[in-house]
């Protein structure tokens, strides 16, 4: 080998060694002296390559990014034969692998396809030849890739008369005029929403033009109103399109549907008769609709009122259903005592079609019409209580206290009365003392008190064959009789109070006559003011407690109550 052979040799190797050793931004490569790369032997001179560019990429609607940079030469300026494009994760830093169009040596800029969407950077090596490559570049600003997935779209309404939508049906009353205005919600899957295309209506009877709604920013976007007069034409395959910033677009379909049919199948119900209580319990189903459904907010309940009647029960003529009623606890608490009234439900769909549902129901509000019962205070222990006297003739049996004052003279029962008989008290026996004399004073004091009361109504003398109710009753004729029977209605209340007053008498003169108790009325709170003389015949079966001047038991009277005199004698034959 020659001097000069040798002496190229070495020099290749020295730079073979720089070559792969060195870290700096350019690396040394053998070139030709005439600025040409040496490929064969003759005269040579030692030059390096440039670091390649920073590539520009921008932020992407596709999955298409389109990479450049600035050529890159070699330090004595000749070009470089070629760039290596790659691609880094620009959150983690980690390398890609780049797709195949802008893959292995690439002369100038490339396009890389079918990015998949995240967010990345470029760098680009310059190239000479087969082995020999500049300095990786500085990476590129970000660029985002995002997934080319059509935007979603949500439906609602904004203003709204006799419209309603469900989904993407639109149900409208088709047999009145109306309008509503239609919001598009739309959803990019990475970008974000651009804007909401309404088309025109062309559809006899329905007025909209198209229009293409781009605010406010982001969305939701409302249409202008959409209007139609009675009984139109039914629009179809009316398509509504959602567009995000990317360009992706998804169109869905509004179905409309008239509407004129009422909800069915409901009720309204509440007490047919009496209730005792300010308060009238209702319950209703709104039934079912198979169109625009139920509106659940719509149910109104509304009543009409009448007269009761408390001395017959029966109600007066009704007005119309022109109260409306709020319900408290399921209850009507706005009820007075001495009313009827009848109540009817109204549901309409979400449309405006209504329906009333009503009732043959009456319910009558009889809130305890007597008052409290009559207070009897210290006279409630007796069952018998005399002024004068108190005279037995037969077997009575009284099942309680026994008492006379300021009279002396008790006969027919068992000591402290005389003749030991033939009458026997299950209770106490007192004859003028304390206990009788407080006792007299508490029946004067109930007796006025019964008195007071305001009357209920008056009643025609005769009482047998009736049925009465709770409350205060008085004599047309100042007087009061018993024959046949006498039913007494508590109207389920247990608390119910009758009160009878006479200014003379109280008669029960044969043996059918009977005071009957039904429907939670009580012995107990039955009263009898009589004025003079309370007089029951033989075999009378009476309820209730007399309170009179003076009073006489025939043989054979059943009596459930008390037989309290406040002036003269008690006589049991």
């Amino acid at each position: 080998m020659s001097s000069f052979g040798r002496r190229r040799a070495a020099l290749l190797l020295t730079f073979a060694a720089f070559a792969t050793v060195g870290t700096g931004v350019a690396l040394s490569y053998w070139n030709g002296t005439s600025g040409t790369p040496v490929h064969g032997a003759g005269a040579a001179t030692a030059t390096s390559i440039n670091q390649g560019s920073a590539p520009s990429v921008g932020t992407q609607s596709t999955s298409d990014v389109a990479v450049s940079w600035t050529a890159t030469t070699m330090a004595d300026g000749t070009a470089v034969d070629g760039y290596l494009v790659k691609r880094y994760d620009a959150g983690t830093g980690a390398p890609a692998t780049v797709l195949a169009s802008c893959a292995g040596p690439i002369a100038a800029g490339c396009t890389e396809s079918g990015v998949p969407a995240g967010d990345w950077k470029y760098t680009v090596t310059p190239i000479v030849g087969s082995n020999w490559r500049g300095a990786e570049s500085a990476k590129s600003a970000t660029t985002t890739v995002l997934e080319p997935v059509a935007p979603t779209q949500a439906f609602n309404l904004g203003s709204r008369v006799a419209a309603f939508l469900n989904g993407t049906t639109l149900y409208y009353k088709g047999d009145t005029s109306g309008s509503f205005t239609l919001i598009d919600t739309v959803t990019g899957s990475g970008s974000g929403p651009a804007s909401a295309a309404f088309p025109a209506i062309a559809t006899g009877g329905w007025t909209h033009g198209a229009e293409t709604v781009v605010t406010p920013i982001g969305g939701p976007y409302a249409s202008s109103s959409f209007t139609w007069s009675a009984s139109p034409a039914n629009p179809s395959g009316y398509s509504v399109t959602g567009r995000d910033t990317a360009g992706n677009a998804t169109s869905d379909t509004i179905d409309f549907a008239s509407d004129t049919a009422p909800p069915a199948g409901g009720a309204v119900s509440y007490t047919d008769g009496v209730v005792t209580s300010p308060s009238v319990p209702i319950a209703t189903t709104a039934g079912t609709d198979a169109q625009s459904g139920i509106d659940a907010g719509s149910e109104t309940i509304r009543r009409a009122q009448a007269t009761l009647d408390t001395t017959t029960q029966t109600c007066g003529v009704f007005g119309g259903f022109a109260t409306t009623v709020t319900l408290t606890g399921g209850a009507d608490t706005s009820v007075s005592s001495g009313n009827c009234y009848m109540y009817e439900s109204l549901i309409s769909d979400n449309v405006g079609n209504q329906v009333t549902y009503g009732s043959a129901s009456v319910v009558k509000v009889s809130v305890n019409v007597g008052g409290l019962p009559v207070a009897l205070g210290r006279a409630d222990p007796f069952v018998v209580l005399g002024a004068s006297t108190v005279t037995n003739a037969g077997p009575s049996v009284l099942d309680g206290d026994l008492g006379l004052s300021p009279g002396t003279s008790c006969t027919g029962m068992t000591s402290p009365c005389t003749g030991n008989g033939p009458g026997t008290v299950t209770g106490s026996i007192h004859v003028a003392d304390v206990t009788a004399s407080n006792a007299q004073l508490d029946l004067g004091t109930a007796i006025s008190a019964a008195a007071g009361r305001t009357p209920t109504g008056a009643l025609a003398p005769q009482l047998g064959g009736t049925t009465r109710y709770p409350g205060v009753y008085d004599s047309t004729t100042g007087a009061f009789g018993i024959t046949g029977t006498l039913t007494l209605d508590g109207n389920g209340d247990p608390n119910s109070v009758f009160i009878f007053r006479t200014a003379t008498d109280l008669n029960t003169p044969t043996s059918n006559s009977i005071v009957n108790l039904t429907n939670g009325a009580r012995a107990c709170n039955v009263f009898w003011q009589v004025g003079t003389l309370g007089a029951l015949g033989g075999g009378t079966t009476f309820r209730g407690n007399i309170l009179a001047s003076t009073i006489t038991v025939a043989a054979g009277a059943l009596v459930d109550g008390r037989l309290l005199a406040k002036d003269a004698a008690v006589t049991l034959s």
